[in-house]
């Protein structure tokens, strides 16, 4: 799996001259805030519940060490295992290991904001693992008590074969003092 990102140049200047493309976004510019304005209109506590909303945000990003933290606590009680990582070369560095402990010659892995920024396909493939990409996820029986898991080719959920891999220290920023 190749990232486009380098192509963004290129690849925007050839979604301008797409008509239909256009059209699409012309229509978005102007019936998105239309049918919001309606949506809001039609819920009177609409106002009320983004406040809410953002105070929910602002807190818990101002209590993320705390959130992280029982977070981990979790998902090691549900059987997982999490791992922390400073940087993008430390996360890759920690994806790449698990891979190589498995063996993995491919990985299925969901498509996700946090793969591009790590460019982790491209770094799968550099080192002889061959990254395919889906939307499918599949999860742990675990996932109905709240824990969700990946599982490796081969090891069906009910066979509890799954493990969970997710960011084994919390960042600087966030251990407490």
């Amino acid at each position: 799996m190749e990232s486009t990102s380098r192509q963004f140049t290129d690849n925007a200047r050839e979604a301008i001259g797409d008509d239909s493309l256009r059209d699409a976004l012309d229509k978005l510019s102007y019936g998105f805030p239309m049918r919001r304005r309606l949506a809001a209109e039609r819920l009177p506590e609409f106002e009320d519940l983004r406040d809410q909303a953002r105070a929910i945000k602002n807190h818990v990003l101002a209590n993320l060490d705390t959130y992280l933290e029982r977070f981990e606590k979790k998902v090691i009680e549900t059987g997982g295992q999490v791992h922390w990582a400073r940087d993008a070369e430390e996360a890759r560095a920690i994806i790449l290991g698990i891979c190589r402990d498995n063996e993995a010659r491919t990985v299925t892995k969901s498509k996700s904001m946090i793969a591009e920024e790590l460019a982790i396909n491209e770094h799968l493939e550099k080192n002889g693992i061959q990254p395919i990409e889906t939307d499918l996820r599949i999860h742990h029986p675990a996932a109905r008590r709240g824990a969700g898991a990946h599982h490796r080719a081969g090891h069906p959920p009910e066979q509890g074969a799954g493990r969970r891999h997710l960011p084994r220290q919390p960042p600087a920023a966030s251990r407490r003092a």
